[in-house]
């Protein structure tokens, strides 16, 4: 009987929040000051808490400055323009991320999310969420890539090494995805279509999917590589998928029971030959380490 090979995202971020330390300690060490990320938290929704509270944690461990701006829920569109317009002129402020969801009250038909996103200044956009950015993505010419999709890429990265803990984070080399067949579970934004584009020019050969799809449980067949980020719990099971594939599961469900899973079937691949991420403990530390790590890169950009 064969059993699942965990890939641990909890062991690599800490690796990678090695690396980004002592890039940050160097820094310093020449009488520089240390790079600063600026986080806008609007509201009181509770995971969006803990989310930034957990960034701050991070910061602190790299020796970045982070400063969080929090505003009342009823916070209007014209303070939430100010506030980022204060942050792109901050010679001091490298990096700012403006946390979502945001309040009900500040989306219209003539404004969302991606409205406030887009006053980031391009320099400073630490998740690649403006527009400029992600034409940067899509054509392959970006310094830096949105956090998720990129702790995903460290993740396939980390395995096709053999998951070997004894090497340093920046010994870990790009694996060559050519002719690997990559199928991708979920189209937003964050993750979905900028991690597409990044599979793609590495070579991988890659289908696109998403909650609505029919017959996903055959889509899964022959594929090397699956990542699913839908937010939908036990969205498929182990059935179709071929021995040895690497499974990355972004998504992060609570259920009624209170316990966290992600949208694979996880107890389906008890038996299976394959490698998977846990939730929590997996994708979601390599997010926030890739985080710090693009505070880092557009501080020396700029």
């Amino acid at each position: 009987m064969t059993n699942p090979t965990i890939i641990d995202g909890t062991f690599l971020a800490m690796k990678k929040i090695e690396a980004v330390r002592e890039q940050v300690e160097k820094i310093c060490s020449q009488s520089l000051r240390a790079p600063k990320l600026a986080v806008i938290l609007v509201g009181d929704n509770e995971a969006s808490k803990i989310y930034v509270r957990n960034k701050e944690k991070k910061a602190k461990e790299c020796f970045i400055d982070s400063e969080t701006i929090i505003l009342p829920s009823d916070v209007s569109k014209e303070e939430l323009e100010e506030t980022i317009f204060k942050l792109n002129l901050d010679e001091k402020v490298d990096a700012i991320l403006l946390q979502l969801p945001l309040p009900q009250n500040l989306i219209s038909d003539s404004f969302d999310e991606k409205y406030f996103l887009s006053l980031i200044s391009p320099s400073k956009d630490v998740d690649c969420l403006t527009s400029f950015n992600q034409g940067r993505v899509f054509n392959g010419s970006s310094s830096i890539y949105p956090c998720t999709p990129q702790g995903v890429l460290n993740l396939i990265d980390f395995t096709y090494s053999d998951l070997d803990t004894s090497i340093s984070f920046d010994s870990i080399k790009s694996a060559n995805l050519a002719g690997k067949s990559a199928l991708i579970v979920g189209r937003s934004l964050l993750v979905g279509k900028p991690l597409s584009l990044m599979l793609l020019n590495r070579n991988a050969t890659v289908t696109m999917a998403h909650s609505k799809t029919q017959n996903l449980q055959d889509l899964v067949k022959d594929k090397d590589i699956i990542v699913t980020a839908t937010g939908y719990p036990k969205l498929f099971n182990s059935q179709n998928v071929k021995d040895g594939a690497i499974l990355i599961d972004v998504g992060i469900n609570k259920l009624e029971n209170g316990k966290l899973v992600g949208d694979l079937d996880f107890e389906s691949f008890k038996n299976k030959d394959c490698y998977i991420t846990p939730v929590p403990g997996g994708v979601g530390p390599m997010t926030i380490a890739s985080l710090m790590e693009n505070v880092v890169k557009l501080y020396k950009n700029r």
